[in-house]
C-alpha cells in the first residue's frame, strides 16, 4: 500500500512510440516505462505501442493490485493495580503476523492481544508484518502498574463479652470491613466492634487508583461479666503491639486508673479511659525496669454498679 511501481519492460525498441492508460496515475503516460501510483485497490493498465517505421500497433494490459496496508494497534494507554492484568492490542487481522516485546508479563507475544500482566510499570512494542514484503509497522502501549495500599487493620485485641472496642484502618481512601456483624459501621475506618464471639474481621482498603488490598485483625472475646478487663501483661518495647497497658472495655460514668510500684510509689494515674500506661514513671520521667506493678481502678459504672478493683501486671520486655 501507498508504493509505486515501474510498469513496461526493458525490451524498448527505439522509434517506437508508447500510450498507457489511464494515464492519470502515471508519472508520464507516453514513456516505455512509466511510474505507476494507483490509488484504487485494483487498476488495469494498457498501453499502446506504435512502430515509428512501419506505423503498426500493439497492444498489452498489466494489472495492478494494492494490498490492504498492515494495521498495528497496541491498544491505548492504561492503568492498572498491581497483580491485575488487561488485554492489550486489537483484533487479528488475517495476513498479518504479530510479535512483541519484551516478553515478559504477556501471556504471549505472537497474539493479536494477548493478555499483559507486568510487575511494573511497561512499555510493550508491536511489530506487524505480512509475506508479501510490506514494510513493518509498529505500535506501543504503556502500562502504568500501581502499588497496592498498606492496608493495616490494627492489632489484635481481647474484650469481655458484651463490651465494645474500637477498630482503625489506615491505608486507603475507603474502606469495608467483613463481617459486618457486631460492627457500628463497615463502610468507615474506625468503626465500633462488639462481637458476640471471637472474630476476625477483615478490612478491605481502596486507594486513590482503586487498587485494594486486606489486612485482618482478631478480636478475641472473653466470657467475663464484667464490661471490662484489665491484661495481665504488657511489653512497652516500641514495636507498636501491646506497648501500652489500657482498660479494655468500657461502661464507667465515673474512671480513675493508677498504678503503684512495690513500695507503693504512684507511678501513672488517670481519669481518662482512653489514656494507658506507657511504662514510664511520674517520679522520674524514665522507664520502669521489668517486673510485677500494682493497678487500681475505681468508678462507677452506667448501671450505677460501684468499682473498687486491684491486681497485679507485669511489664514485660
Amino acid at each position: 500500500a501507498n508504493r509505486s511501481v515501474v510498469l513496461g519492460s526493458d525490451s524498448i525498441v527505439g522509434g517506437n512510440t508508447y500510450n498507457w492508460f489511464p494515464g492519470n496515475t502515471l508519472d508520464n503516460p507516453f514513456a516505455p516505462k512509466p511510474t505507476a501510483s494507483p490509488t484504487a485497490s485494483v487498476t488495469t493498465y494498457s498501453v499502446t505501442v506504435t512502430d515509428g517505421g512501419t506505423g503498426c500497433t500493439n497492444s498489452d494490459f498489466v494489472t495492478i493490485t494494492m494490498l490492504n496496508p498492515l494495521n498495528a494497534n497496541a491498544g491505548p494507554d492504561v492503568q492498572i493495580c498491581l497483580n491485575d492484568s488487561i488485554q492489550i492490542g486489537a483484533g487479528f487481522i488475517e495476513g498479518q503476523f504479530y510479535t512483541w516485546t519484551p516478553a515478559i508479563g504477556l501471556s504471549s507475544t505472537s497474539s493479536s492481544n494477548p493478555v499483559a500482566q507486568p510487575t511494573h510499570t511497561s512499555t510493550y512494542t508491536l511489530v506487524v508484518t505480512d509475506t508479501l514484503g510490506c514494510t513493518p509497522i509498529t505500535d506501543n502501549v504503556t502500562i502504568t502498574v500501581h502499588s497496592l495500599p498498606s492496608a493495616n487493620a490494627g492489632p489484635d485485641d481481647s474484650i469481655p463479652k458484651g463490651a465494645v472496642v474500637q477498630l482503625t484502618g489506615t491505608g486507603g481512601v475507603q474502606y469495608y470491613w467483613t463481617p459486618g456483624s457486631g460492627l457500628s459501621n463497615a463502610n468507615i475506618f474506625n468503626p465500633l466492634a462488639s462481637p458476640d464471639s471471637t472474630t476476625n474481621y477483615v478490612l478491605t482498603v481502596t486507594d486513590l487508583f482503586g487498587c485494594q488490598n486486606t489486612d485482618t485483625v482478631r478480636i478475641t472475646v472473653i466470657g467475663f461479666e464484667k464490661p471490662y478487663w484489665i491484661p495481665s501483661a504488657f511489653t512497652p518495647d516500641g514495636n507498636g503491639h501491646n506497648d501500652v497497658l489500657f482498660v479494655r472495655g468500657g461502661g464507667f460514668l465515673t474512671f480513675e486508673f493508677s498504678i503503684y510500684n512495690r513500695y507503693g510509689e504512684l507511678l501513672f494515674l488517670t481519669k481518662n479511659i482512653n489514656e494507658g500506661w506507657d511504662g514510664n514513671s511520674r517520679i522520674t520521667g524514665d522507664d520502669v525496669p521489668p517486673d510485677a506493678y500494682v493497678w487500681k481502678l475505681t468508678g462507677v459504672l452506667n448501671d450505677a454498679t460501684k468499682v473498687n478493683a486491684k491486681g497485679l501486671v507485669n511489664l514485660v520486655k
